[in-house]
């Protein structure tokens, strides 16, 4: 992974166009290869635009969301890693339920969780499923 630097994003994209079967696996591997060398946020710098747009899901992009995440709420918080969350959703087909639960449950995000979720869910881009699971985690945060 050491060919490929962080910003050698493309060129990696570009030698995987032909390998689909490995390609969400050999980006997954590249991320945590330069994550465990301290790149984190040159990581997300190189990511953030492309893994937070519509076409996530283009050169299998949307398998780096967990990881990203984690990346994202080991330096800038919850609130800055929660559009993370509502990306995996959208295209990977399913919530990290214990980080929304945290995030839900925590005094210092709960407020921008919950903004963030309503704004998500006035333009319909949740699953019925999500949306049933996301509203008994928040009838249990409110209770205590």
């Amino acid at each position: 992974m050491k060919t490929y630097a962080v910003d050698d994003l493309l060129r990696l994209q570009s030698d995987l166009r032909e390998h689909y079967s490995v390609r969400r696996d050999v980006l997954r591997e590249w991320y945590a290869h330069w994550e465990t060398q301290g790149n984190g946020s040159q990581l997300i710098a190189v990511l953030e635009q492309k893994l937070l747009s519509e076409n996530c899901r283009d050169d299998d992009l949307a398998g780096l969301l967990d990881l990203a995440f984690a990346t994202k709420l080991r330096l800038e918080g919850a609130a800055a890693a929660f559009p993370y969350i509502v990306q995996a959703q959208l295209f990977n087909g399913g919530w990290a339920m214990q980080e929304l639960a945290a995030l839900l449950l925590s005094p210092e995000t709960q407020e921008e969780v919950e903004k963030q979720l309503m704004m998500e869910l006035a333009r319909c881009r949740l699953e019925a499923e999500t949306v049933e699971v996301i509203c008994v985690f928040w009838m249990g945060a409110r209770q205590g």
